[in-house]
């Protein structure tokens, strides 16, 4: 019996000999591993979460969702417009060509392309502005992607007033004393017939401070133009313009017709050195025959109030040039100042 005992103390002590030499190879194959706890799944996605910039993780640490969202919105190529402050034909369009035709997924259903603004509602009495609705985020980035304009400065109470010049009938004269005697500035998009017809006004325009814009040569829809046709609506409207006032800004401001447009649009205007402007508010004004009431009209201006507002006002309106002068004492007297479209 004693025997027996000492035979299996004696196994006992070569299995923990054994063991003691099995842990000490392991460690020596891996001088790390003491204590080291294999990650769960869990525990995988919450490190390949962590912010490389934080304090959470090491500097440099990629993360894949991060990688795999900066690959997708990733330009295809790049757009280089011409210098500062000048339009021209652009020398290499093929960034340009490579983005799709598409209108934005929130277009009017016209197959036109056609803009609209979202609405918003402003409470003179207390300042407060409500969104109705507004345009899909998506659309919004991708105008702002291309330093497109819907809102400008929306951090601040500042609002900016634009008007549309398809044709003179005997309208702008009004609204250019209204503005001189408010001291208030805007910018005048305008098209070919109006160059060819108004040239004098136009200078007056520029005379007496304002901006001045191009609305296009003939006012098509530039989203189903070739990239040939849509050059020669710009370029042609701008020889029109020197050929006129040969001391001229180049129009750098451009205003879709109908607001029709799309990412190729964007991207085309922004090649030719352009700044496409879209609206933050509008109203039926553009059929001089059917004009709303100015009552009417000027209530429906003020409750479009918002920081950053696009105004967008049709000259052919005699509503317009009865009521601009209220708007305007309405708009300074909420607090908001009234800017030129490049301030």
């Amino acid at each position: 019996m004693k025997k027996h005992g000492i035979k299996i103390l004696s196994a006992l002590l070569v299995l923990i000999m054994f063991s003691a030499v099995l842990v000490s190879c392991v460690r020596e194959a891996d001088p790390g591993g003491a204590g080291r706890v294999t990650p769960s799944t869990e525990s995988k996605e919450a490190i390949a979460t962590v912010d490389p910039s934080g304090s959470d993780g090491p500097a440099g640490t990629e993360t894949a969702p991060e990688t795999e969202q900066q690959t997708e919105t990733k330009p295809t190529g790049d757009i280089i417009p011409p210098p500062a402050g000048t339009v021209s034909r652009p020398t290499d369009l093929s960034a340009v060509d490579a983005i799709p035709r598409d209108f934005f997924p929130d277009a009017a259903d016209d197959g036109q392309g056609t803009w609209y603004m979202g609405k918003t509602t402003y409470d003179a009495a207390t300042g407060e502005v409500t969104t109705v609705f507004e345009r899909d985020p998506e659309t919004l980035a991708t105008l702002e992607k291309y330093g497109g304009i819907y809102l400008k400065n929306s951090d601040k109470k500042v609002v900016y007033l634009t008007f549309d010049c398809g044709y003179e009938n005997g309208i702008t004269p009004m609204i250019l004393d209204v503005l001189k005697e408010k001291n208030a500035k805007g910018i005048f998009f305008v098209t070919g017939a109006y160059l060819d017809s108004s040239a004098d006004i136009v200078k007056r325009m520029l005379d007496e401070g304002h901006l001045v814009g191009t609305h296009t040569n003939n006012h098509k829809n530039m989203a189903l133009l070739s990239s040939e046709e849509f050059i020669d609506e710009i370029l042609s409207n701008e020889q029109k313009l020197k050929a006129a006032i040969p001391d001229a800004p180049d129009m750098i401001y451009y205003r879709p017709p109908m607001g029709a447009t799309s990412e190729w649009a964007l991207a085309m205007a922004q090649a030719m050195g352009l700044t496409t402007v879209m609206w933050s508010w509008t109203q039926y004004d553009y059929d001089p025959d059917n004009q709303p009431d100015p009552y009417s009209a000027l209530e429906n201006a003020k409750s479009g109030l918002r920081p950053g507002c696009v105004y967008l006002l049709h000259a052919v309106s005699s509503t317009n040039a009865a009521i601009l002068g209220d708007l305007i004492d309405f708009i300074r007297a909420q607090g908001y100042e009234i800017r030129r479209l490049d301030q």
